[in-house]
């Protein structure tokens, strides 16, 4: 699929132009990635000297339109394969990629290191109102009346009915 979708100058354009075709195969599919990543392999292999030092920016764009897992290019990481590609490639393409996993490695880590001392809150459209509540008619320290504070209501008006003008 890589061969024929993806030819040598454009590739990483392509990557965007086809990404619905690429998820189509590969979405929630592990094995289906791991495929992917060898006709990766292979089509580095048939343009090695244009499409090497391209490879990272390969890999990014399958990563970035989540086509690839991190999980799954993390694993591949680990081990050099002649599966698809001879050893020797393998190790150039893995020499070549050493920062996008030495990078992905410390985004997974810092991304755990988060989330055991973050704390999730929820937050609801509701808007919660309290309102100021009558006070009784208490005399001040001087001798005099104060006056009463009104009610006020969740829109912000005061309530007519509990307020006497004739008071203040």
């Amino acid at each position: 699929m890589c061969e024929v979708i993806l030819d040598g100058d454009k590739v990483v354009p392509q990557i965007t132009e086809n990404k619905r075709l690429f998820i189509r195969f590969t979405h929630a599919n592990q094995k289906a990635q791991k495929y992917l990543i060898g006709g990766i392999e292979c089509l580095i292999a048939t343009r090695e000297s244009l499409l090497l030092p391209k490879a990272t920016a390969i890999f990014k764009a399958f990563y970035d339109h989540d086509i690839i897992d991190e999980e799954v290019i993390l694993e591949w990481g680990k081990k050099v394969s002649k599966k698809y590609v001879s050893k020797e490639l393998s190790e150039k393409i893995h020499e070549k990629l050493k920062p996008f996993l030495t990078w992905l490695k410390e985004a997974e880590e810092e991304e755990s290191d988060e989330s055991d001392d973050d704390v999730e809150l929820e937050f609801n459209e509701r808007v919660h109102t309290s309102s100021l509540k009558e006070m009784k008619d208490e005399p001040s320290k001087n001798g005099k009346e104060e006056p009463k504070k009104a009610e006020v209501s969740a829109n912000g008006n005061e309530d007519d009915d509990d307020l006497d003008i004739d008071d203040i």
